[in-house]
Order: structure tokens, then sequence, then C-alpha cells
């Protein structure tokens, strides 16, 4: 049991369980890479099972940010599941993070998102990375958690890339001087370290 409560879709259920109906929770889940959007089916049917609700996926490939607006808040309390952020410009998460308190609704926000997507929300929204705070989450090849096998293999690779270690990345992470790239960012959220994205 206990690496079932490990899996994202229970730990958002269980926060927004915890949180209340009205809670306004944001989260971002990270796809694995080369994986894009093919964990979200699995990921969904484990959140309903959780959560006793079916969760809306919405792709929003094209979408304006008034479209994005008037879908989230129609219905405003089912936990929604956003895709399609992967082509979008600088200018669209710009607008997001404007218009961020026209997004707030009282069912849960799950935003999934590649590793460069992630780095773009915190480039261009950091009013919605301060929002989803420590609500970030990798995912792993069948839409759970990463297990520790395919979590310490990612950040083997990323060493070797990178020829840095852990600690190094940390660091510069903590000085503000690690480089923008959406590898870093994982690399930090695989460490547990999500604070310093």
């Amino acid at each position: 049991m206990a690496d079932f409560a490990q899996k994202p879709a229970y730990e958002i259920a269980r926060r927004l369980e915890v949180r209340g109906q009205q809670s306004y929770s944001w989260f971002i889940l990270i796809a694995p890479p080369g994986e894009g959007e093919a964990g979200v089916e699995p990921f969904a049917e484990e959140l309903e099972a959780f959560l006793g609700r079916e969760p809306r996926v919405l792709d929003i490939t094209g979408f304006l940010v008034d479209d994005l607006r008037s879908k989230l808040q129609d219905p405003p309390d089912d936990p929604v599941i956003l895709l399609g952020f992967n082509e979008r410009s600088g200018e669209f998460w710009s607008s997001i993070d404007v218009n961020r308190s026209g997004l707030e609704r009282s069912g849960g926000i799950i935003f999934w998102l590649s590793a460069k997507g992630v780095s773009e929300l915190c480039t261009y929204a950091p009013n919605v990375r301060s929002f989803v705070g420590g609500s970030i989450f990798v995912v792993g090849r069948e839409g759970s958690e990463m297990s520790p096998e395919e979590r310490r293999g990612r950040l083997r690779d990323l060493a070797a890339y990178f020829r840095m270690n852990d600690d190094e990345v940390i660091r510069l992470a903590e000085a503000r001087k690690l480089p923008a790239e959406p590898e870093f960012v994982e690399w930090l959220v695989l460490l547990g370290r999500g604070d310093l994205v």
C-alpha cells in the first residue's frame, strides 16, 4: 500500500480532499521525456478512482486565454487536466499569468507539461508558478509516479549528459545561477527540490 500512496494521482486526490471543495488547487505534472500526453488516460482513470469523480481532460491547443477561462468555468468545480501547452508561446503564458485570477475555480487544475513547458511557465508566468507552489510531480511511464528505478536512471542520465552531480545542481539553483534549460527543471523536481524551480 505504501508504493500506491506515492503515486501523483493519489497525492493530488488526497490534497484536493484535504483542501476541501473551494480550494482553488493547481498542480503541475511533468510527463516523461518523449512520452508527451500518452500517460494522461491512465492518470485520469486513477484520479477518478480516488476522487469518485471523472476528471475532465481539456486540450487547449489553439485556445485564447478567454477560451480557456470560459471552458474552465463550465462547470467550475470538476477536476480538470489541461493539455496542449507544448507549442504555446511565451506571450500565451504571460497572458495566463496576467489573467490568473480569471482562471481560478473551485475544482482543481492540473497542468500536464513537458519539462520545457515547466521551464516556460516559470519564465513567462511567475505568478502561476508561485500559485502552484510545491505541487509539482514527475510522471512515470504508466501515468503514475516514476518508480525509484526510473528516477535513479533519469538522474544518472542527466548527470552524465551535463557532467554535473546533484549537489552542484542544487547549489547553482540556490544561487540562482542554474541555466534555464528544461532538463534542469526536471532534475530539481526529481531531487524533490521543486521549490528551487
